[in-house]
């Protein structure tokens, strides 16, 4: 397998490679969820799922979706 990359703040596109098969890939990270809760205002978020909604434009295949909370330590 292999990936080429090219990195922004919050997107990172390239292309992976399998053999003859080779697919584009478009991360798109949003930075600002808050730990715990969710944002007092949405139109950030909103302005961001517009965003991928417009990277997806025509594209077929499904969008995988991740979700991390992170726990804080303790110490």
């Amino acid at each position: 397998m292999h990936y080429k990359f090219s990195c922004d703040e919050d997107v990172m596109t390239g292309w992976c490679q399998f053999a003859e098969d080779e697919r584009q890939i478009c991360q798109m990270q949003y930075m600002s969820w808050p730990d715990h809760g969710v944002p007092d205002d949405c139109t950030e978020f909103l302005t961001f799922v517009n965003e991928v909604r417009q990277c997806r434009a025509g594209v077929v295949e499904s969008a995988i979706i991740h979700c991390r909370s992170e726990t804080p330590s303790l110490e």
